[in-house]
C-alpha cells in the first residue's frame, strides 16, 4: 500500500477490523482481511516485478511482465502463487495460503463447518498471525524498494 493507502489503514480499515473482532463479526472481519492482503500482494507483485526489469536490463534480457495476468483480477489464491515465483519466503507464503483456506471455508464453503469453530480459527489467526503477515510482506518491500534504489 502507498502512504495514503496506509493511512487509510491505519485511521479507518484497522479500527474497524479491531471493532469485528470484538464484537465477534468474525465473517465480515475475513472480508476486511482478504481486501487488504490482496492489496499488499499486489504491491509486493509489483516490487519484485520493478526489481527484476532493472536486473534484467542490466543484463540485457528482456522480461516482460505484461504479458502475465492482470493482478487486479487474480484471487487471492493465484496472487500467492503467483508471487511464490518471485518469493521464496516459505513462512509468509505459508501464512498467506494459511488465510486463503480460511477465507475458503468461510465464503464458499462457510455451511459445511461448525459455526463457533469457524469463529474460533478466523480469532486467532487475526490475533497470531495478521499483523506479522502485514509486517513481513512490508519489510520485504521496504527491502526491494532498496534494492531499487541502490540500482539506479
Amino acid at each position: 500500500m502507498n502512504d495514503k493507502e496506509w493511512e487509510k489503514y491505519e485511521d479507518e480499515m484497522q479500527p474497524r477490523m479491531d471493532s469485528l473482532c470484538e464484537n465477534k463479526q468474525f465473517l465480515e472481519l475475513v472480508t476486511l482481511m482478504s481486501v487488504v492482503l490482496e492489496k499488499e500482494l499486489q504491491d509486493l507483485i509489483l516490487k519484485y516485478e520493478e526489481f527484476i526489469n532493472i536486473l534484467s536490463k542490466e543484463q540485457h534480457i528482456i522480461f516482460c511482465t505484461k504479458s502475465f495476468k492482470n493482478k487486479n483480477r487474480m484471487t487471492l489464491g493465484q496472487l500467492k502463487k503467483y508471487l511464490s515465483v518471485y518469493c521464496n519466503n516459505t513462512e509468509m507464503l505459508n501464512k498467506v495460503e494459511k488465510f486463503n483456506k480460511l477465507r475458503i471455508k468461510t465464503v464458499h464453503k462457510v455451511f459445511d463447518h461448525n459455526m463457533e469453530e469457524l469463529e474460533m480459527e478466523i480469532k486467532s489467526y487475526y490475533r497470531k498471525y495478521f499483523f506479522k503477515l502485514l509486517f513481513e510482506m512490508s519489510t520485504l518491500k521496504c527491502e526491494l524498494l532498496c534494492k531499487i534504489m541502490n540500482k539506479r
